[in-house]
């Protein structure tokens, strides 16, 4: 199973003058979504020389990141299980067989919401991975899979389109379900 960090966000400590390139272990890896800080959902983006987020052009629209009372104790109680820390996803060696526990065909749903979809659908015979930039989103998600007695599927949350070039082997989804996608 896929180890969930659970450190702060923290900018680093000390910026060299030039612009430069995040990495694992910077505010892209960590889960702590209770800060005021939206984290970036793609890996490997640049800093600016005071330490902020260099805006790039994505295909989404990054939304807050507080949780309810009831958001914070799905994400508490089943985060470790279902959700995959970007930092890990971003590691050289990274391996899709790990993280799920088999080595099955993949789904890949690109937006996933509040997981009506993921709950709703059963198929054991493969490893299902939702991919959401809300995160209370995905806590929300997580109560829906707990429900529906749901074990192979993960969630991530992390841009589609670098996921999709960086970690998606090609031929290698079974399925790709993009459903509904935000206006916005």
């Amino acid at each position: 199973a896929a180890a969930v960090g659970r450190g702060r966000l923290t900018h680093p400590s000390s910026l060299p003058a030039r612009r430069r390139r995040l990495g694992p272990g910077d505010a892209v890896g960590n889960h702590d979504f209770m800060t005021q800080r939206v984290v970036p959902a793609r890996p490997g983006g640049t800093l600016t020389d005071d330490g902020r987020q260099m805006r790039e052009i994505v295909s989404y629209a990054r939304r807050g990141a507080r949780f309810s009372p009831k958001q914070q104790r799905l994400w508490d109680e089943y985060a470790r299980e279902w959700v995959i820390d970007p930092a890990t996803v971003e590691a050289d060696g990274f391996d899709w067989a790990e993280v799920f526990g088999r080595d099955a065909p993949m789904i890949l749903e690109i937006g996933s919401g509040v997981g009506e979809t993921l709950a709703a659908v059963e198929r054991p015979d493969a490893n299902i991975l939702g991919v959401e930039v809300w995160v209370p989103g995905i806590a929300d998600t997580l109560g829906r899979l707990a429900a529906a007695g749901r074990t192979n599927v993960r969630m991530l949350s992390i841009d589609a389109v670098w996921l999709l070039q960086e970690r998606i082997a090609p031929a290698s989804l079974q399925e790709l379900w993009l459903m509904f996608p935000d206006p916005w």
